[in-house]
């Protein structure tokens, strides 16, 4: 899929949960957005949105080799089924690329081994 068409994409689901979160604090369901904030942009534009709307909000960037992210993936794809999304090495590598590291002034937190 062409960069542009998953883009979005994308745009269309973040903003169908954006909109479920808000629904779900109503009633003091905490919120977990698992979307990937790939670039710098994304990730203040959702920390805006969240401030907007009088969200507590924490950004947490997991610090995973890549090695382990194919390994992870390669493991996944070995038992897929129709309930899982396959990520082959080649969509892997594509979206790895695409992928800006946080930024030590935006305020992400980061979790790795040590």
């Amino acid at each position: 899929m062409e960069r542009e068409l998953f883009n979005d994409r994308l745009a269309v689901l973040e903003k169908l949960f954006q909109r479920s979160a808000l629904e779900l604090s109503e009633i003091d369901v905490p919120v977990i957005f698992d979307v990937g904030y790939w670039t710098a942009e994304h990730r203040a534009a959702a920390l805006k949105w969240g401030r907007q709307n009088s969200l507590v909000c924490e950004m947490h960037f997991l610090d995973t080799p890549f090695k382990i992210c194919k390994q992870r993936a390669t493991e996944r794809n070995s038992s897929y089924d129709s309930e899982f999304y396959e990520m082959t090495p080649q969509m892997l590598e594509m979206f790895w690329s695409w992928f800006e590291v946080p930024g030590p002034t935006e305020g992400v937190l980061r979790v790795s081994r040590t």
